[in-house]
């Protein structure tokens, strides 16, 4: 039952319990437990599990019991204990101390139970190297046993872990095996478990119609079950899939008898997520005021979570919602949503590289014996920190470009004043039809103002491609690539995005009725997003913040 839970939980990322009993009061028993390891303290504590319904019936240490049996089982419910107090740190320590002794004691079903559960504890810390390590020990256990549900519970944590990784091909691989025995046993709540882990892998893979397939199936099955909380769930799966199939009606009425449930359960993470697919629908269904509501309350349970990827969701639905209504409010919700995608960057390419570390480990759980064990945990060491190494060579590369690139771009913006007097400079003299002495400088100089005029006039036609301007330059594109990379320093792609930054800046703070829309269309931008995308990236700041800073220091 305990494994049941630790899948589901898996599953909706959240705890659906709401336990009254302190961390104190567990902390002090297993304190007790440590300066005397007694069937008695043990006993203590499992007390403690049963009066606040943290076990479903008594688990009792007979006095005969050896320490290292007892210790095994009070360590392994201590790790529970603390996995469901979130507290991953402290469930990682006591399931780490547990397993050994379970593996001592040749105790397989215990040894699997603790597996399952480091894996799960894993995955909370998005480590899915370890997490896949110790899932794969738990389903050899449980092939090894026959029990073709536990096979099937195994199989589905895989399914959980590479679906976390974003590795959903390996997810459909194990989540179909999980099926395969789920389907042998006449255990309702695991079949139903294993489609809703289906419904989110092929949602997962853009497979609508299959995701939609099997949440109707898990649905049916609670509702035989008559399991309110996990009906909610089923249909807070099923609204994306309808979702994607437009039937946003359905979906609507999925999600109208999931959120008060979900509510009522304090299952805020499940909450979040479906406020999120309730406004996608409402703005859909152009009801976007009511949409607008759905949003907020994610963005306050997102924020609470410190869960940046749900909340750029909610921030981009706000977005969308706000654009006909209040665009300034749109603009704002969108600066949130970019400055969220850019933290998101290295979280991204932490769960990189446990995704490499992982599939290695995957190969290489399949033909372990005893004295190969070493050499693979070397093996494995050497190989991440291989592509720890790659990924921190790649990262510095990547810093380095961006940086020097920012860096040309913002010089380029500085000296943009001295070419435009250049190119003014240069239209008076040809108005006045006076002939001059043209030297090196001179010529770069207008070179590099009749490049700005090309580009300027080409913005709001959106055809300031290198191609385009070269062509109007008379020159082809090779040489005025080089032309520019000797003037600037920088491509011509630089070049022209200086001269839009430029002119981004100076609109900003001469034209104060301009709205930021109109802004980035006089810039050559298709939409604001775009545009506010680039100006963050090379001034840090948002339009909008650009010029309400630059206005309060001249107030």
């Amino acid at each position: 039952m305990r494994r049941v839970l630790s899948v589901l939980l898996l599953v909706i990322l959240s705890s659906a319990w709401n336990l009254n009993a302190t961390e104190e009061s567990a902390e002090k028993l297993l304190g007790n437990f440590e300066h005397e390891q007694t069937a008695q303290t043990a006993n203590a504590f499992f007390s403690l599990l049963l009066s606040e319904g943290f076990v479903d019936e008594p688990i009792t240490i007979a006095k005969s019991e050896h320490t290292d049996s007892i210790k095994a089982s009070v360590w392994y419910w201590a790790a529970e204990w603390y996995y469901d107090q979130q507290d991953y740190a402290k469930a990682e320590e006591y399931g780490l101390r547990s397993l050994p002794l379970c593996e001592s004691a040749k105790d397989k079903t215990m040894e699997a139970d603790c597996a399952s559960l480091l894996s799960i504890i894993y995955v909370r810390q998005g480590n899915f190297q370890k997490a896949a390590t110790y899932a794969k020990q738990c389903n050899r256990l449980d092939i090894e046993s026959g029990n073709k549900d536990n096979i099937a519970s195994s199989y589905n944590t895989l399914a959980g872990i590479y679906m976390s990784a974003h590795e959903v091909k390996e997810a459909e691989k194990y989540v179909l095996k999980a099926i395969e025995y789920a389907e042998q046993t006449d255990n309702l709540p695991r079949q139903a478990v294993v489609y809703g882990m289906a419904a989110e892998v092929y949602q997962n893979m853009h497979d609508v119609e299959t995701s939609l397939q099997y949440a109707d199936k898990a649905l049916a099955i609670e509702r035989q079950l008559g399991r309110q909380e996990r009906i909610a769930i089923r249909q807070a799966q099923r609204a994306p899939a309808l979702i994607g199939l437009k039937r946003y009606d359905e979906a609507e009425e999925a999600l109208a008898e999931a959120i008060p449930v979900l509510r009522v359960m304090s299952n805020r993470h499940s909450l979040g997520i479906a406020c999120v697919q309730m406004g996608d629908v409402k703005h859909k269904l152009k009801q976007d005021e009511s949409a607008i509501g759905y949003y907020d309350e994610a963005v306050d349970i997102f924020e609470a979570q410190h869960d940046l990827y749900n909340l750029s969701q909610a921030h981009d639905g706000l977005r969308e919602a706000w654009r006909k209504i209040d665009p300034q409010k749109a603009l704002e919700h969108n600066d949130k949503f970019l400055i969220l995608q850019d933290s998101l960057y290295d979280k991204e390419t932490g769960e990189l590289l446990s995704k490499y570390a992982a599939e290695y480990d995957n190969e290489m759980l399949q033909k372990q014996s005893a004295n190969e064990k070493r050499e693979h945990r070397l093996y494995v060491v050497l190989i991440v920190c291989a592509f720890l190494l790659i990924l921190i060579v790649l990262s510095v590369l990547a810093t380095v470009y961006y940086r020097k690139n920012k860096k040309s771009i913002a010089i380029i913006t500085r000296e943009m004043e001295d070419v435009r007097k250049a190119l003014l400079a240069s239209a008076a003299v040809t108005q006045a039809g006076t002939k001059r002495e043209t030297t090196g400088e001179q010529s770069n100089q207008d070179l590099l103002a009749r490049v700005v005029a090309e580009v300027e006039k080409a913005l709001e036609k959106r055809d300031y491609n290198v191609e385009a301007i070269a062509e109007r330059m008379g020159m082809g594109v090779r040489t005025f690539r080089r032309r520019i990379q000797e003037l600037t320093g920088g491509t011509p792609k630089d070049f022209i995005c200086a001269i839009q930054m430029e002119k981004a800046r100076s609109l900003l703070l001469n034209e104060k009725q301009m709205k930021i829309e109109e802004v980035a269309v006089s810039c050559g931008f298709e939409d604001a997003s775009s545009f506010s995308h680039t100006f963050s990236r090379i001034f840090g700041m948002s339009p909008t913040q650009f010029r309400k800073q630059n206005s309060a220091e001249k107030g």
